[in-house]
């Protein structure tokens, strides 16, 4: 008699498991969007020419005017200022998060840093941004996600690729336009 019960308590105890493992719904799945891998050093690389109107120096201050704005401490983000070679490199970082996929309570997951490098010429720059990596204790390129999800879907680092993309798409489009302003003129009385 024992036995029977023990027996009919596992085979309960079977189909409630079933029944709530077939209520989980899936997930959908994330577009993975298109990154360029630099040959040379293997990492992701969102680098550009924009043709600007300004000699060196003005596009130069105002790529300073603008990170002075855009960055909450630029003191500490800018880490290399060279006006006269026109050359401009910032180091910063930014948290993605994950999403539960029952209540939608987003939490940090990671931090990622990046490298931000402008170069200036007359009439145009050069940006590359580069490095962009998991804070860690060593380097962790998410690079890494990228290659794994071409070859086997993970969910959770499609999820992370896209809030990378969307932060650097972002960063791009605000500096761009911050250098694109045009300096207002006074008229002289």
């Amino acid at each position: 008699m024992k036995n029977l019960t023990l027996i009919i308590l596992v085979i309960l105890s079977v189909i409630s498991f079933k029944a709530t493992a077939q209520k989980k719904k899936a997930l959908e799945k994330i577009d993975i969007p298109e990154m360029a891998v630099d040959e040379e050093t293997n990492y992701i690389i969102y680098k550009e020419v924009v043709q600007q109107e300004g000699s060196k120096t003005v596009l130069y201050d105002k790529a300073i005017a603008w990170a002075t704005k855009f960055y909450k401490s630029p003191s500490n983000v800018l880490r290399e200022k060279d006006k006269e070679g026109g050359k401009l490199m910032a180091r910063h970082r930014f948290y993605i998060f994950d999403k539960d996929s029952k209540s939608g309570v987003k939490s940090r997951a990671d931090m990622i840093e990046y490298t931000l490098t402008f170069l200036f010429k007359d009439g145009r720059y050069k940006y590359e941004i580069t490095k962009i990596n998991r804070k860690s204790t060593s380097y962790q390129g998410i690079e890494r996600w990228y290659t794994d999800n071409k070859k086997q879907y993970n969910h959770r680092s499609a999820g992370y690729l896209v809030q990378v993309n969307d932060k650097i798409t972002e960063l791009i489009k605000s500096f761009k336009v911050g250098i694109a302003k045009k300096d207002k003129v006074e008229e002289e009385w």
